[in-house]
């Protein structure tokens, strides 16, 4: 029994101030008084963390074989309490460890210099479908805002074009409540009337 109560207290000595918790913050360490060392980082940190509950697990095992005593309920309920902070503070590491913050940055337009070499290429296409087919890729991968839409249209020469760039380049465009002005690129009523088929009502 003494030299079994000498290794319990020797593993609450040793263990116990690295699960020191902030009160009203599981999960997070802080160093005891008088103590400034942790492991250092959080999986060995976490490794540390159950071994001591293994060690404590094997005392409580051998306290069970133990004849009944109130020394050994005393010790016993020491261990216990003891094996249930280690617990917490294994919960509260893993959740450090396992928690990952993603910051998800809004979406930002095409920037003024590859947008430029954008225009540059479809000034070099000759044929509508051409420009329209390049746009089209584009598109795929970048974002727009309304003026940006209305310089591409004024690169294209035909009314249908322009609609059909508008179209292609409005799931794209992020200030859709801008989108409208657009419709002083088209000369006709009727291509804007086409455009707003495509496109739905703005």
């Amino acid at each position: 029994m003494t030299k079994l109560l000498v290794r319990i207290l020797l593993v609450l000595s040793l263990l116990l101030p690295c699960t020191a918790l902030e009160a009203g913050s599981p999960g997070r360490r802080v160093p005891p008084p008088g103590r400034n060392v942790l492991p250092p980082a959080p999986l060995h940190y976490i490794d540390y963390l159950e071994d001591a509950i293994s060690e404590l697990d094997n005392a409580l095992a051998q306290l069970d074989r133990m004849p009944p005593s109130r020394h050994r309920e005393r010790v016993y309920q020491a261990v216990t309490a003891a094996r249930t902070k280690l617990l917490s503070g294994l919960r509260g590491a893993k959740a450090e460890v396992e928690t990952e913050v993603v910051v998800e940055l809004p979406p930002a337009p095409m920037d003024h210099r590859f947008f430029g070499e954008l225009l540059n290429r479809l000034k070099e296409l000759s044929f509508g479908k051409d420009q329209l087919a390049y746009l089209k890729d584009a598109s795929r991968t970048s974002y727009f805002v309304t003026e940006q839409v209305r310089q591409v249209m004024r690169v294209l020469s035909f009314g249908a074009d322009k609609v059909e760039a508008a179209a292609i380049m409005y799931p794209s465009v992020l200030d859709k409540e801008n989108f409208y002005r657009v419709q002083d690129e088209l000369t006709f009523e009727s291509d804007r009337d086409k455009l707003r088929e495509r496109i739905g009502s703005f």
